[in-house]
C-alpha cells in the first residue's frame, strides 16, 4: 500500500508569537553588579599604567596625562552606556512549553529551551550576588546551556521549581506515548 505524502505550506502568521512587550526584564540592581566590574577593570588599568610608566622612567607631559585620564573616563562611559543598553534589552519569557531568554543591543538573541528538553536546573550565587540578592538560573538540555543572570533569587528558586516540574511531566507524557 503506497503511503501517501504531504508538505503543505505553514502560514507564518499561525505560529506562537514570543511578544517583546511579554519579556519579564532582569533586575535593575544587575546593571550595578556590571556597572563595579566596569570601574574595578579600569582601577585595575590605571594601576596597571603607573606602575609601567613608573618602571619605564617614561616622563608624561600634563597634556599626555590630560588625554591619558579623558581616554580612560570617555572609555568608561561608554562602557557603562552600553552595560545599561544591555540590561535593559534582557529579558525572560515563561510561556506553558518552553522559556526563552533575550539579550542583546545591536544584535539581540533570542533562545528558546522546551521544556521536554530540560536535562538540569542550576541556581548559582556568587558573594556579589548573594549581596545584591540576585541569581543566575541555568537550563541544562542536550543543545547546550542557556544562561539567565540577573533575576532576583527567589524568583530563580520559582521559575527552578515550575521548570524541574514541567520537564519531569514532559518526560513523563513522552515515555507513556512510547
Amino acid at each position: 500500500m503506497p503511503v501517501s505524502f504531504s508538505n503543505p505550506v505553514v502560514d507564518l502568521s499561525d505560529l506562537p508569537q514570543l511578544e517583546d512587550d511579554r519579556f519579564v526584564p532582569v533586575e535593575r540592581s544587575y546593571f550595578w553588579l556590571r556597572i563595579g566590574l566596569v570601574l574595578g577593570v579600569a582601577v585595575i588599568a590605571v594601576v596597571a599604567a603607573v606602575v609601567v610608566v613608573s618602571f619605564v622612567a617614561v616622563s608624561l607631559t600634563a597634556t599626555e596625562l590630560a588625554a591619558a585620564g579623558l581616554i580612560m573616563v570617555v572609555g568608561v562611559v561608554a562602557t557603562s552606556i552600553g552595560q545599561w543598553l544591555e540590561v535593559s534589552r534582557m529579558g525572560f519569557l515563561l510561556r506553558e512549553h518552553d522559556f526563552s531568554f533575550r539579550r542583546g543591543v545591536l544584535r539581540t538573541t533570542v533562545t528558546t529551551i522546551p521544556f521536554s528538553r530540560v536535562q538540569n536546573v542550576t541556581i548559582d550565587r556568587g558573594p556579589i550576588m548573594r549581596l545584591l540578592g540576585l541569581a543566575s538560573l541555568r537550563l541544562h538540555s542536550a543543545g547546550g546551556t542557556l544562561h539567565v543572570t540577573g533575576i532576583r533569587f527567589d524568583s530563580a528558586e520559582e521559575l527552578k521549581s515550575y521548570i524541574v516540574d514541567r520537564a519531569r511531566t514532559a518526560a513523563d507524557l513522552e515515555q507513556a506515548a512510547r
